[in-house]
């Protein structure tokens, strides 16, 4: 039976907990993704952050919500010029001073190489997670898997 390693994709886009989330917000728009692992200065995961996240932080602080929607608007490159007011505008400058620490999901699932693929999915469905990193015994990150269809 396979295992996480066999499947994992190693080139995985990570986060450092003080990237600013208008970044986050770029690179899910330039790579097409919706979340990526946190890393810490020795590759430890330390969290993970969503698109889900960054909303979550819109509604505990509704004054980010404007941001933090303008903001995935602009990345997605569907409004291309400058925003049209002044309110836009200085949401956007909040957005930016956010760190990825601060909307980050830090209850990560994480599992060893050699961990099943059907073990791997019921996790994914239990936890209702769509990526579980994959990590080394000292909990460096070695490579992620995304949702596995036909294994839960």
């Amino acid at each position: 039976m396979q295992n996480a390693e066999e499947v994992m994709v190693e080139d995985v886009s990570t986060f450092h907990p003080e990237d600013d989330l208008s970044k986050v917000c770029n690179v899910f728009a330039e790579q097409g993704i919706r979340g990526a692992p946190v890393v810490n200065d020795d590759g430890k995961v330390v969290g993970v952050i969503t698109e889900h996240d960054i909303n979550k932080l819109g509604r505990k602080h509704p004054e980010l919500a404007t941001s933090i929607k303008s903001h995935l608007v602009l990345a997605l490159g569907l409004f291309r010029e400058e925003p049209y007011s002044e309110e836009v505008a200085d949401s956007l400058r909040e957005l930016r001073e956010k760190k990825v620490a601060d909307a980050m999901s830090t209850d990560v699932v994480t599992v060893p190489p050699d961990k099943g693929l059907d073990e791997l999915a019921k996790m994914m469905q239990k936890h209702e997670i769509n990526r579980i990193p994959i990590v080394d015994e000292e909990g460096k990150l070695l490579g992620l898997v995304a949702f596995i269809w036909g294994h839960a």
